[in-house]
């Protein structure tokens, strides 16, 4: 991939986000409506099948191959069709931007925020909503439509604020409202035993965890003197990478990995794991394509 795919996802402009989210939602709205054979229209993380919900004037953008010729015919006007998965409900997306996600250049939470922008923008403006729940301030917002998304991304971009709210609270919380709707966790599941704990009293609904990994996790220093800090706590601690620790630290990650993805597993939810520097909206492709059928590593 090249340096400029690469590039931080702090240093993507508004607009540019912007422009790649409309691109998803456009995908969507061939997923739901069957165009193309995604598990998104197969059942997967936003429901099964497609419904006719509503018609409405066409909008610049709006794809052609939706337009509904026989009202125009009817009318001399222009309207194009909208679909819906059944069982559409709002998308519910908890965003982790606690400590450990702002550790070093705070790339892991720059990627956070906008995977929550690209998952959100799906339900505002393909589905019946979205809404975004920070952590752990539990600041929730909602969102609907085109006009929100200026909205939503500032919502998530925003710099971590304190607060008390665990992820665990969050879902039950998000459980005794609505059974339906799908929730996707955007974190780097630090600790992991919050993470399967909230999946465990999420109930019934469709669950997506989003595992953020930043580059420099996946790549430490080959050798020299480094200084590495708890995220979660702040302690330092100065180290020599050798060959043989480097070796060692690779091994304990994958480890990890293997842990958060089984805890996963057993919840029975959808597991992707995405570097900070991956394209956002290709990890959000890839939720729609895959659904929560199989595991997704984009690294």
């Amino acid at each position: 991939m090249s340096d400029a795919a690469r590039r931080r996802p702090q240093d993507i402009g508004d607009d540019e986000v912007l422009a790649r989210v409309e691109r998803v939602a456009a995908y969507a709205r061939k997923a739901f409506a069957g165009e193309v054979g995604t598990s998104a229209s197969r059942g997967g993380l936003f429901g099964g099948g497609t419904l006719l919900s509503d018609v409405r004037r066409y909008a610049p953008g709006d794809d052609p191959r939706f337009i509904d010729w026989a009202a125009y015919g009817r009318l001399d006007e222009v309207f194009v069709r909208v679909f819906e998965p059944e069982e559409a409900a709002p998308i519910h997306v908890a965003l982790d931007r606690s400590r450990s996600m702002e550790a070093g250049d705070a790339t892991k939470a720059a990627q956070a925020a906008l995977l929550a922008v690209g998952f959100a923008a799906v339900g505002a403006l393909v589905l019946a909503g979205a809404s975004v729940a920070r952590l752990p301030s539990g600041e929730t917002a909602s969102f609907a439509g085109r006009a929100s998304m200026l909205a939503l991304l500032r919502h998530c971009r925003r710099e971590g604020e304190p607060g008390t709210l665990r992820l665990k609270e969050l879902a039950a919380r998000e459980a005794s409202r609505t059974v339906r709707a799908p929730f996707v966790i955007i974190t780097d599941a630090a600790p992991p035993g919050d993470l399967e704990a909230a999946l465990q009293v999420r109930g019934p609904r469709r669950a997506l965890v989003v595992h953020v990994v930043g580059r420099q996790e996946l790549e430490p220093p080959e050798r020299g003197l480094v200084r590495w800090i708890d995220p979660e706590t702040g302690r330092a601690r100065r180290l020599l990478v050798t060959k043989r620790l480097r070796a060692a630290y690779q091994e304990c990650l994958r480890a990890r990995f293997q842990e958060v993805e089984s805890a996963v597993r057993r919840a029975r939810a959808g597991y992707l794991r995405v570097a900070s520097d991956t394209p956002f909206d290709a990890a959000v492709l890839t939720a729609l394509q895959r659904g929560l059928s199989a595991t997704g590593v984009l690294a």
